[in-house]
């Protein structure tokens, strides 16, 4: 009769090696690995990120104006340098003005923003326009873009 033995390969050492690393099975502590106290609040990575985000939401007004698509110039101040931001349009509101009843045959609206090097704004640079049916900016009309910029800040 034949006997079965088992047999470990070079795998099977590797994982049960790491497995010990890992769970610590026959070690003791180091020095360097001593157990350190928690953190304070201050040293914890996700307050500290979270302190460093901050949010603006900036509404951009167009008042009533006739002719091409207007461009109107806004800002959102930090308190501090921005190393990146991002923005993002959660409203627009476009209409003829003197309660003009038409049917709204283009819209164009857009936002572009930039910020200079070191700097603790974010520039906003918005265009509106409607027209009707005619396919000319020939009517009066007024709106407003709102824009939330968020923006990462150095500590």
């Amino acid at each position: 009769m034949r006997t079965v033995r088992p047999v470990f390969g070079a795998a099977a050492v590797v994982a049960i090696a790491i497995a010990a690393t890992i769970f610590g099975v026959g070690s003791r502590a180091t020095e360097a690995q001593a157990v350190r106290p928690t953190p304070a609040a201050a040293d914890d990575i996700g307050i500290a990120v979270g302190r460093s985000i901050s949010s603006r939401v900036v509404t951009i007004k167009f008042p009533a104006s006739r002719g091409e698509p207007k461009e109107v110039l806004a800002s959102a101040e930090f308190d501090r340098r921005i190393e990146a931001y991002w923005i993002s349009v959660i409203g627009v509101d476009v209409k003829f003005t003197r309660d003009t009843e038409k049917q709204i045959n283009r819209q164009l609206w857009n936002v572009k923003p930039s910020t200079s090097a070191g700097g603790k704004d974010v520039e906003l640079r918005a265009t509106l326009g409607i027209r009707d049916g005619s396919g000319e900016f020939d009517d009066s009309y007024e709106g407003s873009i709102d824009v939330l910029v968020t923006a990462v800040m150095s500590n």
